[in-house]
């Protein structure tokens, strides 16, 4: 299949990681605003002149459009004043792109400004439209068919955003509130997501009794009975049998009657999870006999006997005096 006018090299165009459909499309069918973005986005602004005759790829489309915007959500710090980076608030529109760069300030439609940078360029030259502050925080919608997008081709920053602002409009949809992890600390967030996932289970039981005519309670009921009634009690009785049996374990191992060679063979059925510390610790022995015990078991398995020591045999010589 040819390329379009945006690709360079072979496997440019035509790829199905934004979207799933392939073919061109005619520039002459975007209204010419549209048009606009998708040369200024694609570096060709000043290329061509007819650009209406030109032709452009679904996936070239979709890279330049709403993929492009949800790309940005970062200050492009136009005005050289950030150290480091920070979180936009205000879209680059085309008009203000336009008096911008008449400005000599290099930017492209479908960047962020912060509120800094956006006052900055209010204050400079009056050239700010109003409509053209628009928040990250908006939803900007996607085509359902540019959902699918590639992290080969985008970092994993932008990937992360791009599924949150899928996963917060199907959270929407059934009534749950969206995923926030601005400034929550990383040891925070898996508790945060099981949570999370707990509160959705919740949502989706209420959408699908709603949308069957059936009571919530009794969908809970059965779920209830899956869940805690089977899987939970069982994993309880596991667990219970396995502190009887570690229990036991250490009763053994403090007997003084229990020789070292006994305490090795009983040490080979501690849990693999356990670290050397914790084992020591709970059975009240050196960390020495966990490691021989270990080693015991890869060599003969659980409950192996170990080599009996005999140390050091006398000299016959000795041993005849």
């Amino acid at each position: 299949m040819e390329l379009c006018w945006f690709g360079v090299n072979p496997g440019d165009c035509h790829k199905t990681s934004y979207v799933r459909r392939t073919g061109l499309k005619n520039l002459a069918d975007f209204t010419d605003e549209e048009r606009n973005l998708l040369l200024w986005r694609g570096g060709k602004r000043e290329c061509v002149t007819d650009a209406e005759q030109l032709q452009i790829c679904y996936h070239h489309n979709a890279k330049l459009g709403t993929i492009f915007e949800k790309r940005f959500t970062k200050c492009c710090n136009l005005f050289k004043i950030h150290k480091r980076n920070v979180k936009g608030g205000h879209k680059i529109s085309l008009h203000l792109a336009t008096k911008l760069v008449d400005l000599r300030y290099e930017c492209v439609p479908g960047w962020q400004l912060c509120r800094t940078c956006y006052d900055n360029a209010q204050k400079d030259e009056t050239i700010v439209d109003k409509e053209t502050s628009q928040s990250e925080h908006e939803p900007n919608k996607l085509d359902s068919t540019t959902t699918d997008f590639s992290t080969d081709e985008i970092d994993s920053d932008e990937a992360r955003n791009l599924s949150r602002d899928s996963l917060n409009r199907s959270l929407e949809s059934i009534g749950g509130s969206p995923i926030t992890t601005h400034s929550m600390p990383k040891h925070r967030r898996v508790s945060y997501v099981n949570e999370k996932i707990d509160r959705t289970v919740g949502c989706l039981k209420r959408s699908f009794a709603a949308a069957v005519g059936v009571e919530e309670s009794s969908l809970v009921a059965e779920n209830e009975k899956c869940s805690k009634g089977s899987v939970s009690e069982e994993m309880k009785k596991k667990a219970s049998d396995l502190d009887k049996l570690t229990e036991q374990m250490r009763e053994k191992l403090t007997l003084g009657t229990t020789t070292s060679e006994e305490k090795i063979k009983i040490l080979t059925l501690t849990p693999e999870s356990w670290s050397i510390p914790k084992a020591a610790s709970y059975f009240c022995v050196s960390e020495y006999l966990i490691r021989q015990a270990r080693e015991l078991k890869k060599s003969r398995g659980i409950l192996g006997t170990p080599n009996k020591n005999h140390g050091k045999p006398l000299p016959i010589s000795t041993a005849e005096q």
